[in-house]
């Protein structure tokens, strides 16, 4: 995940404070002595500015133990060497610079700064202990440690949440394109159904007028009788064109019905489930997100028939009233209803669905057996 300028600008600030700071704290006299001194401290102040700049996430365990044990080393051999050196807290940015490593070396950092705290009491135990600056030091560590942690901690979550946000993304658009898919085979499915029952009715009014031509000028009687049947016939065919428009009229307003029916079918075709779908009443254009939600609970509940209910007949139904459009899922499985249904996984999803687009969905006892799901969603959102 990239970094803001802001937060680029945010952490290099942090880091030229931290540096000021050690600056400061080793300088504030070192030029009163000799040369020597001022050299220990320039050693000290450039193997912490160097830790203090490099990247935490370039940093590992066995580097974090070689440093340390360098500069514990190297603060002994000042102390035998000069024993009255003017600063005696060399270690004290090495326990912060410690406290900031990142959580994936937490057991290799812990004891190495609790070491280095017994080294600066050690230190400090000539001519006595500084029981307050160890508590300070203890102090400090832990304070720099949180925010070390906190900060982690948010960075993941930002992590995560965009990683969130793209599979969200991926599954809206698989949904899109499922319902997509679904839609197609149920116009597949118009498309065969027109073919074979329009198809026989015009091939079966193609061969009578072939028949009527040739018995029109020997028996006019019998042709007269051959004219209503083909009435018949033309009007039984234009019954089936004007259903069959007026389905597909319905269904060109959007994916939303077309998507549902689809669904049924396949699962109808897939499995041994009977399934009765009814649309009460004209349905208005349902916006893709509201499609998509009542395509998917829909799917759950399909699933979870198969699944669970040990049923062979569904009642599927759909109808607008009052701004709202109701999807009603009724099986006749094993649920009773004389205990409380187990909210899981897929119940709780479909809750979610519909509070999602501000409707609501419940499960209730399909009276004699069965499970009933009813999800309800407002058409518009309130505003």
């Amino acid at each position: 995940m990239e970094k803001s300028f802001f937060q680029i600008i945010d952490q290099n600030v942090g880091h030229v404070i931290s540096t000021l700071a050690l600056l400061i704290v080793f300088y504030n006299h070192v030029f009163f002595y000799e040369i020597e001194v001022f050299l220990i401290c320039t050693c000290f102040v450039s193997v912490y500015v160097w830790m203090l700049w490099s990247s935490p996430s370039s940093w590992n365990g066995y580097r974090y133990i070689l440093v340390t044990l360098i500069l514990i080393a190297a603060a002994f051999t000042v102390r035998v060497m000069h024993i009255e050196f003017p600063d005696k807290n060399l270690l004290w940015p090495l326990v912060c610079l410690l406290a900031r490593a990142q959580p994936t070396w937490t057991r290799t950092t812990t004891p190495l700064a609790v070491l280095t705290g017994v080294v600066i009491a050690f230190l400090s135990a000539t001519p006595k202990i500084l029981y307050g600056e160890i508590l300070a030091l203890i102090g400090v560590y832990i304070s720099i440690r949180s925010l070390t942690l906190l900060k982690t901690a948010n960075q993941e979550n930002q992590r995560q949440l965009v990683e969130l946000n793209q599979a969200h993304a991926e599954l809206q658009e698989a949904a899109v394109h499922s319902m997509r898919y679904a839609a197609i085979t149920e116009r597949t499915r118009m498309a065969r159904d027109i073919h074979d029952g329009l198809g026989h009715h015009m091939t079966s009014l193609i061969v009578q007028l072939q028949a009527l031509k040739l018995i029109l000028p020997k028996d006019p009687a019998a042709a007269q009788e051959s004219i209503m049947e083909l009435l018949k016939v033309a009007r039984k065919g234009m019954e089936e064109i004007r259903a069959a428009v007026r389905e597909w009229s319905d269904d060109e307003k959007g994916l939303g019905i077309i998507s549902l029916k689809g669904l049924v079918s396949q699962t109808q075709a897939y499995s041994k489930l009977h399934i009765d779908f009814f649309q009460h009443g004209s349905l208005s254009e349902w916006t893709v997100e509201r499609s998509t939600v009542l395509y998917r609970i829909l799917q759950e509940s399909l699933t979870n028939i198969l699944r669970h209910a040990d049923a062979d007949h569904v009642i599927v139904t759909v109808e607008e009233e009052h701004g709202s459009v109701r999807l009603t899922v009724a099986d006749n499985g094993t649920y009773s209803g004389k205990k409380p249904l187990e909210g899981g996984f897929g119940l709780t999803g479909m809750r979610e669905r519909c509070n999602s687009v501000n409707g609501h969905c419940s499960f209730t006892f399909n009276d004699p057996q069965g499970l009933k799901v009813e999800a309800v969603i407002p058409l518009t959102r309130p505003i």
